[in-house]
């Protein structure tokens, strides 16, 4: 995707499109810069938006390649992360990624996180053969490292 044209990338992959300038400024620069400003009440529809365009891009781009996501200590993730993961493995079709996960089952998620955390943990278990997710904790890749051989 690198000869593609920014914007057009951006349209296909059906980006939310008052995030488009967000999303074209990190991938030209790294760094997330917005033209417009974010009305306070809409945060709640803009992260839910956020969270569908990083799942749409991903979708597209599983559509002709394959796509390894690597997510090391999954139990130190924000509540953000769970949420694009959860949408991911509840709701997605991509059958060309496979989401490779670690965490540390000693670790005590915060009690706000906990119903998402054993959701998405839940998730992983039951979509497994569907899109192809790896989920172990660190002490079992430390044991049984060819596990996450693909």
């Amino acid at each position: 995707y690198a000869d593609k044209d920014i914007k057009l990338f951006l349209k296909e992959c059906s980006v939310y499109p008052l995030q488009r300038t967000l999303f074209e400024s990190y991938i030209k620069h790294g760094l997330c810069r917005r033209e417009e400003d974010i009305i306070p009440r809409e945060g709640g529809y803009e992260h839910e938006r956020f969270i569908q365009s990083v799942c749409n891009i991903l979708e597209y781009m599983t559509q002709d390649h394959k796509l390894i996501l690597i997510l090391n200590k999954l139990h130190l993730a924000q509540m953000s992360t769970l949420q694009l993961l959860q949408e991911l493995v509840w709701h997605r079709d991509l059958n060309n990624m496979v989401l490779v996960g670690t965490y540390n089952e000693s670790f005590n998620v915060s009690i706000y996180m906990l119903k998402d955390w054993l959701r998405l943990k839940t998730g992983f278990a039951l979509k497994k053969n569907w899109m192809r997710v790896i989920l172990s904790s660190n002490v079992m890749m430390k044991k049984y490292p060819e596990w996450i051989m693909i």
